[in-house]
């Protein structure tokens, strides 16, 4: 039977034992945990996570809506100068005016525009507001005013670079679809595709300087190619989008048939935006 004593000792040494694995455990915990907070800092430098700007989600939204406009409302739409008018022309529609100063100095601005220009902002405004209505609430509120023109100019260099990567997908095609017969024939000489640049493409190739040269002038460019391409290139004879090229026109001669008093008559029924309609058509079945 052991003694008290021997008990006593046994006890103190066992109390003694357990103190010193508690105090070894807690140092133990606050290593582990000083050594965790360690492994969540940042580098010396970088910004905590806690404190670096969320990602704007709405952004992403503006940036997809960007890369369908080319495709299904404007090819050539530009953002800045729509949304300057159409909320003006709308203002106008509505007469909902804040002031007689601020309608007499609308109407000034709108009245320079053609009624066709009045119809195209006005339809691709509200395609382009349905499409993204988060624009539309900030369009008229001055607190946004910042906002919304970053936006627009973010999404106008993605609305270029898809019609850049769009074109680019034509151009290897461009030397059949431009041609009267493609199964006969390519345009000559033929484009290749391999070298960079376009100093063999637009005005500079005879077959396309046809294509190109405004309807009104096509009958010119029959008679003498020679001169009336050089007219094209040095800019005696204006291209513009309010003159139409004479590929927008049908006939195996597109333009041929061209009627100056009646000048909707064929148009949009030439073989090449047909051609090339159905091409766009299959790359957007690409992306999607």
């Amino acid at each position: 039977m052991s003694s008290p004593s021997s008990s006593s000792s046994t006890s103190n040494s066992s109390s003694s034992s357990i103190s010193t694995s508690s105090v070894s455990s807690t140092k133990h915990s606050k290593s582990t945990a000083k050594c965790a907070r360690k492994s969540t800092e940042e580098p010396a430098g970088v910004e905590p996570i806690a404190k670096r700007p969320r990602t704007d989600t709405e952004n992403h939204a503006y940036i997809n809506a960007a890369r369908w406009i080319p495709r299904d409302i404007d090819l050539f739409c530009k953002l800045d100068t729509l949304f300057q008018y159409a909320p003006l022309l709308e203002q106008q529609a509505t007469g909902d005016w804040s002031s007689p100063e601020e309608e007499k100095s609308a109407l000034e601005v709108l009245d320079k525009l053609s009624t066709k220009l009045k119809e195209r902002y006005t339809d691709n405004y509200k395609k382009i507001i349905a499409l993204v209505p988060a624009l539309g609430k900030m369009v008229g509120n001055p607190k946004k005013l910042d906002k919304l023109n970053a936006v627009l100019a973010e999404m106008q260099a993605v609305i270029g670079a898809t019609r850049g990567e769009d074109m680019s997908r034509l151009k290897a095609y461009i030397g059949s679809y431009a041609a009267p017969d493609p199964a006969i024939a390519t345009i000559t000489p033929p484009i290749v595709t391999e070298i960079k640049g376009r100093t063999k493409l637009g005005t500079n190739h005879p077959q396309l300087a046809q294509l190109l040269c405004p309807v009104q002038k096509l009958a010119q460019f029959l008679e003498d190619p020679v001169e009336t391409r050089k007219q094209l290139q040095n800019g005696r004879i204006e291209m513009s989008a309010a003159k139409f090229p004479s590929f927008m026109y049908e006939g195996k001669v597109p333009g041929e048939n061209f009627d100056p008093t009646a000048i909707k008559k064929g148009w949009a029924r030439g073989y090449l935006p047909i051609r090339a309609s159905f091409h766009f058509a299959q790359v957007r079945l690409w992306v999607i």
